[in-house]
């Protein structure tokens, strides 16, 4: 049953994306709505990308196991006030200088291709391991 739902979803998600897809004309629009987004709608598409499989199912199961001081000392409230820092000072700055990725930003703060191949496999990699996660934790 959890198999089906999870490959109806993925179907749900696949016919979704593809009617929005029509109206992406660039990589601005896919990255930053075109620049068309509210602070808002921005600030809410990255704490529903934060609240996943990993926030709702991980942290509740250990705060379960090991009581609810647990998630002071796992890091989840500090991830919440770095991800609210890195929205005000990072991403203003990133905005400023005409960067929509990390690896843009480096490229940019250090022009040098080594450094954003360094840093593009490091976002592959832990995307990577991110996304396996949410596999595992869905199934």
């Amino acid at each position: 049953m959890a198999t089906a739902i999870f490959f109806l979803a993925l179907a749900l998600y696949v016919v979704a994306g593809a009617l929005v897809a029509r109206r992406v004309k660039s990589s601005d629009d896919f990255y930053i709505m075109g620049e068309r987004g509210s602070t808002v709608f921005i600030v809410g598409t990255l704490a529903a990308t934060y609240l996943s499989a990993v926030t709702l199912l991980g942290i509740a199961g250990i705060s379960y196991a090991e009581g609810p001081l647990v998630i002071a000392a796992t890091g989840s409230f500090g991830a919440w006030v770095g991800t609210l820092l890195a929205v005000v000072y990072v991403g203003r700055r990133m905005k400023a200088l005409g960067c929509r990725t990390m690896p843009d930003f480096f490229q940019n703060r250090f022009k040098n291709r080594a450094v954003t191949a360094v840093a593009s496999l490091i976002m592959i990699v832990g995307l990577l391991g991110y996304g396996v996660i949410q596999l595992i934790l869905q199934l």
